[in-house]
């Protein structure tokens, strides 16, 4: 396979020493939204878009099989991420951490049929998933809260 010009720059960069890394994986793997399997199986119920790997899986837990959840890996990744998974989607984005609600919509539009937010104003500024779950949220507090 060809390399592409993001491994082809991060190889030359490494062979001069610039920084101490190693290339792992595929890089178009990277850029795939966390957890995108899961939409061709839930492919009848809305989508649950978090920011990071962890709040993704933490709201999976939560949500059960009444939303897909798919995250976006880093904030670095919006504008390359393959948006293309969530076509015709109806797509709830829960703001967590760094996401950019605006960008976010932004690279949505055209994409997904129906886009929302969670009005997250009532949690404390740092919130998270997890500690809703450890707050002892379970799947009918938190499909009642969405």
């Amino acid at each position: 396979m060809p390399e592409d010009a993001v491994t082809s720059l991060a190889k030359a960069i490494l062979a001069k020493g610039l920084v101490e890394a190693q290339v792992v994986g595929d890089p178009a793997e990277a850029m795939r939204l966390y957890g995108w399997q899961v939409l061709s199986a839930f492919h009848t119920v809305p989508v649950i878009l978090c920011y990071g790997e962890d709040n993704t899986d933490d709201v999976q837990i939560l949500a059960g099989d009444e939303y897909a959840v798919v995250g976006i890996r880093h904030s670095h990744h919006l504008d390359g991420a393959d948006w293309g998974a969530l076509q015709g989607r109806d797509v709830i984005v829960l703001p967590t951490g760094e996401a950019n609600l605006n960008q976010i919509a932004r690279m949505l539009l055209g994409k997904a049929t129906r886009i929302r937010t969670v009005d997250t104003s009532d949690m404390p500024s740092a919130w998270t998933p997890r500690e809703a779950r450890e707050g002892g949220w379970e799947k009918p507090e938190f499909v009642a809260w969405m």
